[in-house]
């Protein structure tokens, strides 16, 4: 055994780099090299080796919050105590449905080697016990475990699976079966079986029935028996036709005077409501309780299209430089196959900064220029254009110029060509004839001066570039 003198310093534990499985087994490798070992320590010798290397924060850990009622440098604490506490604090072992979760997740993100999303593949794996957990001998079973877990769309089961550890698929399937048992047994605890939502309507300017004051009346209710009946004009049953705000409104549908599209009785808006039965029940929650109210435009525009395919069927957008995302409609999610949608987060609003209803987005396939890209799309209520976002146009590299001007600016360029104008003598004159004019660096003005009257208390502000689409 080597005198505590000679041993070399060990390097002090970091959280940000080092797992703490890992110090600790080399620690115990560095004392055993040296002849210290569980056996021949009786003074401690390790644990004050210890201390003096870990370093401030894993020190101030065991003396501030692992050891409260006993200090670390106490004669009764040994280094296995130590070690002891730390295992804890630092517990690497995580539920096996959360590392199988992120192990079915772990996609190769951009810019990362095959090497080191190699790396990170197999340290998933290692905590996943695909050959050592209760389901090793059934792989049916834990793929069906393990995909209940991966493709519900209910983040409650999702989590309920991800808390349990390696239960078996009838374990799984009860906890799945239970935690959508008690959300509809809330939801059917809510009036009307749903939560209530105030819906904003969006009014125009200009109201022909308002009286000369200028302020609004009163909404006058009508009575019991009068609810009972829906509104011709809106469908709602609050009220009267003759006190709707919408009896003088166009359909978007028939283009009748009188009625909006959500009261419209004609044969396309019957099947519109039936195929919409099917959307609603698909998604998980609404984003926003703002009602959007679609409008056509009269005027013809020459509007540039781009035609795709999307999930194998053959799809037309809008290309739309000012378009952060790329949006679908109603018809496209049927066209589409109804696929799976889930919640966004992103608040979606058009140019005039009215709010966007987004009914989900996912994940789809796109075949452009005979290359194949997973791109997002967000579906949203109505019955307008699809159109081509910008985030589209970057990943599919839609040639914009070729587009708009039928031309590529990056086709067929001739080199330019620089012809000799001047002889080099003459040329040689007027730059030494005007050298102050043409030597590097800034000049100054010396024929006039200006002077910049500021106000004491301005102070600067700074303006983000707007920005303006191609079209």
């Amino acid at each position: 055994m080597a005198p505590v003198a000679n041993i070399h310093p060990f390097e002090a534990f970091n959280l940000d780099v080092d797992k703490w499985a890992s110090y600790r087994d080399r620690l115990l490798c560095h004392f055993n090299a040296y002849g210290y070992s569980y056996h021949n320590d009786t003074n401690n010798s390790r644990k004050t080796l210890f201390l003096s290397w870990v370093g401030k924060e894993t020190f101030d850990l065991l003396t501030q919050s692992l050891f409260l009622t006993e200090s670390p440098l106490s004669q009764k604490v040994t280094l296995e105590d130590l070690l002891l506490a730390l295992n804890g604090h630092y517990d690497a072992t995580k539920s096996i449905m959360k590392a199988t979760y992120n192990f079915w997740n772990c996609k190769q993100k951009p810019g990362q080697s095959f090497l080191e999303w190699d790396t990170e593949l197999c340290e998933l794996a290692r905590q996943c016990a695909f050959t050592s957990g209760q389901l090793k001998p059934k792989p049916l079973d834990r793929a069906i475990r393990d995909m209940y877990m991966i493709g519900t769309w209910n983040p409650k089961i999702c989590q309920r699976l991800i808390d349990a550890e390696d239960p078996n698929l009838r374990t799984a399937r009860q906890a799945a079966l239970n935690t959508e048992k008690k959300e509809l047994d809330l939801q059917s605890m809510t009036p009307n079986g749903s939560s209530q939502h105030s819906s904003i309507n969006k009014l125009a300017t200009k109201q022909k029935n308002r009286p000369p004051g200028g302020k609004r009346l009163p909404f006058q209710h009508s009575s019991p028996q009068q609810k009972s009946q829906p509104c011709d004009s809106c469908g709602k049953s609050n009220h009267t036709r003759e006190d709707c705000w919408h009896r003088r409104d166009t359909c978007n549908l028939c283009h009748h005077v009188g009625h909006i599209a959500v009261a419209c009785h004609s044969s396309s808006k019957v099947e519109d409501r039936n195929k919409g039965q099917q959307w609603k029940q698909k998604q998980p929650k609404k984003l926003s309780a703002k009602l959007v109210i679609n409008t056509t435009s009269t005027k013809s525009c020459s509007c540039k299209t781009c035609s795709m395919t999307v999930n194998g069927q053959h799809l037309q957008f809008e290309l739309d430089t000012g378009a952060d995302v790329t949006i679908g409609t109603f018809h496209n999610w049927l066209t589409l196959g109804k696929p799976r949608l889930t919640q966004s987060h992103n608040q979606l609003s058009d140019c005039n900064g009215q709010a966007i209803h987004v009914r989900g987005m996912c994940t789809v396939d796109v075949n452009y220029s005979g290359q194949t890209y997973a791109l997002s799309l967000y579906f949203v209520q109505g019955t307008g254009s699809s159109l081509c976002g910008k985030n589209w146009n970057d990943s599919l590299k839609i040639d914009l110029n070729k587009t708009y001007y039928s031309f590529s600016p990056l086709v067929n360029v001739k080199p330019l060509q620089v012809n000799c104008v001047y002889s080099e003598s003459k040329l040689t004159a007027v730059l030494d004839k005007y050298a102050s004019t043409f030597s590097p660096g800034l000049g100054r003005c010396n024929k006039a001066r200006a002077k910049l009257h500021l106000r004491p208390d301005a102070r600067p502000r700074f303006f983000k570039p707007w920005q303006v689409p191609f079209v």
